[in-house]
């Protein structure tokens, strides 16, 4: 069961019912608070909370500053209140969000790290990636703000790709030999863009959870060629499996 596909679709049968609630009874409220305002507080507390509590590396525990903006932004006019400034508009929306990209950003560049992954990108003279082949048995590569390509071996069993504020395109290599059936692909993408190129005459078994982004997986035209299992994640950025 897929419990982040059930989580978000909670959260939109939520936030539907508070848009209707704002249009059909605004003055519905608790403790002083508009009933649709307390749905939505509990949708972005729990999106800030999410990553503070359960990020998967250093990096994601700090990806909590969009949905505290707009936990601020809900609550503006009280916050304004309370300090003495009612009526005011404290900081301007849209740089409130550009201040949240930026912190985002930049605790991504200070609390990255790559452990247990071998980086495999190489800048050539015009700024962009080259493609590398992966010599170990491990074959797992991170591209963290560039441009990537990664040549994989259909030989080995195994593959991790993790794209983090980049933009990656994933190949597989030695397709006329002997290689394994299934392949398994981990594939996590953050706040970028991953293509996965697959032979056409292969089969995709696709389990990404997907949280603010667009998954988009080709449909099979054989039941018979390898089989290609990817699983992993899809957040805030583009995932795609695609064939010739």
């Amino acid at each position: 069961m897929n419990t982040d596909r059930i989580t978000w679709g909670i959260i939109l049968f939520l936030v539907a019912v508070a848009i209707l609630l704002a249009a059909v009874i605004p003055g519905l409220g608790l403790f002083g608070l508009p009933l649709w305002k307390w749905l939505l507080t509990a949708i972005f507390l729990y999106w800030t909370l999410k990553p503070i509590l359960f990020g998967k590396t250093l990096a994601a525990h700090f990806r909590f500053f969009f949905p505290l903006s707009f936990l601020f932004m809900l609550h503006e006019d009280q916050i304004a209140a309370r300090i003495g400034r009612g009526g005011e508009n404290l900081i301007n929306n849209w740089l409130l969000l550009a201040v949240a990209l930026m912190l985002t950003v930049a605790c991504e560049m200070i609390f990255h790290h790559g452990k247990g992954y071998r980086k495999v990108v190489t800048l050539n003279e015009s700024g962009e990636s080259v493609a590398h082949t992966a010599a170990n048995g491990e074959s797992r590569h991170t591209n963290h703000m560039a441009s990537a390509a990664y040549y994989l071996d259909a030989r080995q069993p195994s593959h991790t790709v993790t794209n983090e504020l980049g933009a990656s395109d994933v190949y597989f290599e030695h397709l006329d030999e002997p290689g394994a059936d299934p392949i398994n692909l981990c594939l996590h993408n953050e706040l970028g863009r991953t293509v996965v190129h697959v032979p056409a005459e292969w089969t995709v078994a696709a389990n990404l959870s997907n949280e603010f982004g667009a998954v988009n997986v080709r449909s099979n035209v054989t039941a018979e060629g390898r089989r290609l299992v990817v699983t992993g994640s899809n957040e805030l950025g583009s995932a795609e499996i695609v064939s010739p």
